[in-house]
């Protein structure tokens, strides 16, 4: 009984061990038949992920830290009395509401990226991100030369 034991043991690791070596060479074959990664010679995708970040933190920092702009936008035009602790209704969500405007979509396109993003090349992906990301830059900086005074009615 002993001896067929260690038999036993000595046949499931010599087995193993020949199972390992024809996996160790396939995985040899197939690493040494893939293409070289491309050459990347003037850092271009270094500088598209620059480009990138930079378009995405641009405007969200703008909009964080010009609070006393957004303060004196969104202020209530039918008093006639300025008073900083008396905020009107814009005042007081659009720290709140600018987040949520910002999150909602970043997580909407991060779920669709993930669901469909292998059906579109990813040069295709980062030029229409980029896009987006411009056009609504372009647009937030034309609607700040607005006046909205009128179009406020004193919200409180």
């Amino acid at each position: 009984m002993e001896n067929s034991k260690e038999a036993y043991q000595y046949f499931a690791l010599e087995k193993r061990s020949s199972l390992d070596t024809s996996a160790m060479e396939n995985q040899t074959k197939k690493l040494s038949s893939m293409k070289p990664p491309p050459n990347d010679a003037f850092y271009m995708v270094h500088l598209l992920f620059l480009l990138f970040g930079i378009m995405h933190l641009l405007p969200i920092s703008f909009f964080v830290t010009a609070n006393d702009y957004w303060m004196y936008k969104f202020r209530n035009t039918s008093a006639e009395t300025i008073d900083p602790n008396d905020r009107s209704q814009l005042q007081s969500y659009f720290a709140s509401g600018s987040t949520i405007a910002q999150s909602v979509p970043t997580i909407i396109c991060l779920m669709l990226s993930t669901i469909f993003g292998y059906k579109i090349r990813a040069r295709t992906r980062v030029l229409a991100s980029l896009f987006v990301l411009a056009s609504s830059f372009i647009l937030s900086t034309v609607l700040i030369k607005i006046n909205t005074d009128s179009c406020e009615y004193g919200i409180r």
